[in-house]
């Protein structure tokens, strides 16, 4: 295979164009240590639509923003009742 001078090397089509930082993930582990929750629990949040997971092969990762939405929601349930 023959490049043209000044074309881009044929690696740049697979590579992502990222415009900004990148979500931060944390593990199933972290997130339910945070909520002090098991698994199960995690797994019962995304059947309902309160977390969206991010699969990585076999594990889960939720993005922390969808967290400190989570969290901000919670407080203002709880505030609301009390």
């Amino acid at each position: 295979m023959r490049l043209e001078q000044g074309s881009p090397p044929p690696t740049a089509d697979r590579t992502p164009d990222v415009a900004g930082p990148l979500p931060t993930l944390l593990s199933a582990a972290e997130v339910g240590a945070l909520f002090r929750r098991g698994e199960r629990a995690l797994r019962d949040w995304v059947r309902r639509g309160h977390l969206t997971p991010v699969r990585v092969g076999r594990s889960l990762f939720f993005r922390e923003d969808d967290v400190r939405a989570l969290i901000a929601g919670r407080l203002r349930d709880t505030v609301r009742r009390s």
